[in-house]
């Protein structure tokens, strides 16, 4: 008992020392990542896959323990492999996040992420019940009154600046409909606007007549780690540590790749094309083989990271995640 209570006091320090939340003592790379409502210590793997030969173009390891950050920067590598100026980009819930809406518009990337339900309390009007004026930049409420921008910005925990629009107290205090917006201490409705709320109403407009699109999102998103799950039994890591879980992914990524080519371009024009550059494919297929298995060692048979299992996708590039 006097052991493990010494070992717990030391990871408490290293944690605090190492300025970390989590600590693993298995896999010190490993996080805990959300999985059916459980949480396993793993990794999440991003692949970006061109919607016109589901090819995977870009792919990453990371062990962030949601997907809100991760659009954007996978839409750019995708862009940067494909060498493409703008893009298309379709994903699920989980990457629905208004600061990388803001980036991917910056870099010229329009992207499609249906937006998490926002609960409300029952009987009280919703966001969408305050309908926006642009041209008078006021809101109107169910009963009709206006809300009027303030002075100054508030600033919230992360750092965007909001406008706030406020309705009249004696409009509020008399209002037939009060029950049905404030509680009983609140003088007034106010209304926080994010500064670069117009990036919110131009994917909301898209996302109205992206019905079908995004049904093709559900088609594509299960194909490549459906079929590496089912095709090699992969679901899981057996390495431990960004780099050799990285040369690990990559080398299921490259297999995936390379039986997509087949598939595509024909065993017959495969045949003839090793027969006029086989050396030249061969050394390709040397360089990226060695550098995917440089940094991978004998696994330990009793250690397996489970991997997360979310899945999305981006439009003409899709976005998905790792096996499990």
């Amino acid at each position: 008992m006097q052991e493990k209570q010494a070992a717990a006091i030391a990871g408490i320090a290293q944690l605090a020392a190492s300025g970390q939340t989590q600590l693993s003592r298995t896999d010190a790379d490993a996080r805990l990542l959300s999985k059916n409502g459980q949480s396993v210590a793993g990794y999440n793997v991003q692949i970006v896959v061109d919607d016109k030969h589901k090819l995977i173009v870009a792919s990453e390891v990371v062990n962030d323990g949601n997907d809100t950050g991760q659009l954007h920067a996978m839409a750019q590598a995708a862009g940067q492999a494909l060498g493409a100026q703008t893009l298309t980009v379709l994903a699920d819930t989980g990457y629905y996040n208004i600061e990388t809406l803001k980036d991917c518009e910056d870099a010229g990337i329009t992207p499609y992420v249906p937006p998490a339900s926002r609960g409300q309390r029952e009987g009280r009007f919703g966001p969408d019940a305050f309908n926006y004026d642009t041209d008078t930049d006021v809101y109107r409420c169910p009963a009709d009154e206006l809300l009027r921008p303030m002075n100054g910005r508030k600033i919230d925990a992360s750092g965007k600046a909001h406008i706030v629009y406020a309705s009249r107290r004696s409009a509020c205090r008399d209002c037939p409909l009060r029950a049905g917006c404030l509680t009983e201490k609140a003088p007034r409705k106010m209304i926080y606007r994010w500064e670069h709320h117009d990036v919110i109403d131009r994917h909301s407009a898209r996302m109205a007549q992206a019905g079908k699109m995004m049904q093709k999102r559900k088609e594509l998103a299960e194909h490549p780690f459906g079929t590496i799950k089912c095709r090699a039994g992969y679901r899981h890591f057996l390495m431990r540590g960004f780099e050799k879980v990285r040369g690990e992914w990559s080398l299921m990524a490259l297999c995936y790749n390379f039986t997509w080519v087949l598939n595509i371009i024909g065993i017959v024009r495969f045949i003839a094309y090793l027969a006029k550059y086989g050396s030249i494919l061969v050394l390709w297929l040397l360089i990226i083989t060695t550098t995917a298995i440089k940094y991978i060692a004998v696994p330990h048979q009793d250690i397996h990271v489970k991997n997360r299992s979310s899945r999305s996708n981006q439009g003409n590039f899709r976005t998905s995640y790792a096996p499990n």
